[in-house]
């Protein structure tokens, strides 16, 4: 069989998933081949047709029908296995994926044409090749329920997912290294630590009831109970108005907790005992904890410090992750000597790690931080809008001076 992508400039993992996809569920035709096969069965199609004259409209239409319906489904499948392929890790193995699991992929994503449910799509199809087994064919059955509104829905409530690592008793030296630094090394996230297990959601308190309104910093994602209750009705979470889930965390230190590029320790007020950890009233089934993966969420400003307030009880504690500090300070820096007048200087943490990486001398920091940037701004707006005047002499000057 003919393949629809030229094989040779693929990567070994792409060509792996094109021959698994084009065995398992035979879809990945070669265009030509797809237009002769449909133009030929179209004309047998049409010569019967004459020939029973009295069906011979009816039976046209149907058949043209069925033709251009399954051109439509071809080409998704095709644009979603296209939108995969770039996805796919170098140790990749899709001959390692289920058939079954295929064939039911493509029976539920073909009718799929909208661009963005594609992406959606192709996400979990690569991530399946990179990890069998990683979805559930029930996860892929709901999302083929969902339409483009429920997924903006479920995406912005992903929004509010945290991640998590336990610090075991085996760790007593990186514990209190990280006490003391207040800093996470990439080596030590990424060697010494996993960077976290599932995503969480963490929805505390979603109505104030002495003020009776919506909490703010939920309601404007968009959060609410109808939406919590829809969520739940089509499997993705479970949802308890009546009390805080509580996570339990085993003997040890503390637990890291990730939110985007920022980090809090929290203190086990025992390290000999297991505590409970409060995560809010809302919880992931498997199907959501699935697709919660494939979500692309941005930090939900002010949220980071709000779950702070929620574990005062656990001493949180900042942990700056340096290499990500480090990339703001380098993006904010660019963004001065583009445009300063749209540009934000940098806060105390981003311009420390920028002299320690020698990419601003230690002693022009104040020039770069955001108090000295604020003014410089104002005095590069006024004169690029003419609010200057000059004079011939320091004397003219002093004496334009108010008195």
């Amino acid at each position: 069989m003919e393949n629809l992508i030229d094989l040779k400039p693929l990567t070994k993992p792409a060509e792996m998933l094109i021959k698994k996809i084009s065995n398992a569920a035979g879809i990945l035709y070669e265009p030509n081949r797809i237009k002769r096969e449909a133009e030929a069965q179209a004309k047998a199609d049409l010569i019967k047709a004459n020939s029973e004259i009295e069906i011979a409209d009816l039976r046209q239409r149907a058949e043209h029908r069925r033709m251009m319906e399954e051109m439509r489904h071809q080409q998704n499948m095709e644009s979603i296995t296209v939108k995969a392929l770039p996805q796919l890790n170098e140790n990749a193995d899709a001959s390692q994926m289920d058939d079954d699991w295929l064939a039911n992929f493509f029976d539920k994503c073909r009718i799929v044409s909208d661009d963005e449910m594609q992406t959606l799509w192709s996400r979990i199809l690569a991530g399946e090749a990179n990890t069998p087994g990683a979805y559930s064919k029930r996860t892929v059955n709901c999302l083929s329920e969902m339409d483009k509104d429920e997924a903006e829905m479920f995406r912005n409530f992903c929004a509010f997912c945290w991640r998590f690592v336990d610090l075991t008793m085996d760790t007593p030296e990186f514990v209190s290294s990280l006490l003391e630094d207040r800093q996470l090394l990439p080596k030590q996230i990424y060697e010494g630590l996993p960077m976290g297990g599932p995503l969480e959601p963490l929805v505390f308190d979603l109505y104030d009831y002495e003020k009776e309104s919506y909490n703010e910093i939920y309601h404007k994602q968009d959060i609410d109970f109808n939406v919590l209750y829809h969520l739940e009705s089509t499997g993705l979470i479970k949802f308890s108005n009546q009390e805080s889930w509580r996570s339990k965390r085993s003997k040890n230190y503390g637990v890291l907790c990730f939110y985007h590029d920022k980090l809090l320790f929290l203190k086990n007020p025992n390290p000999s005992m297991d505590w409970l950890h409060k995560i809010g009233d809302v919880q992931f089934t498997q199907v959501g904890q699935q697709l919660a993966t494939l979500c692309e969420t941005e930090p939900v400003d002010g949220f980071y410090d709000y779950v702070k307030t929620q574990w005062r009880e656990y001493s949180p504690l900042d942990i700056a992750i340096k290499t990500q500090v480090l990339a703001r300070a380098q993006e904010k820096i660019w963004a001065i000597n583009e445009d300063v007048l749209n540009a934000k200087g940098l806060t105390e943490d981003e311009a420390d790690v920028a002299i320690e990486e020698g990419i601003i001398d230690p002693d022009q920091k104040y020039w770069w931080l955001e108090d000295w940037q604020k003014r410089h701004r104002k005095a590069e707006a006024d004169i690029r809008e003419g609010r200057i005047r000059a004079f011939n002499s320091p004397k003219a000057f002093l004496d334009a001076l108010p008195s």
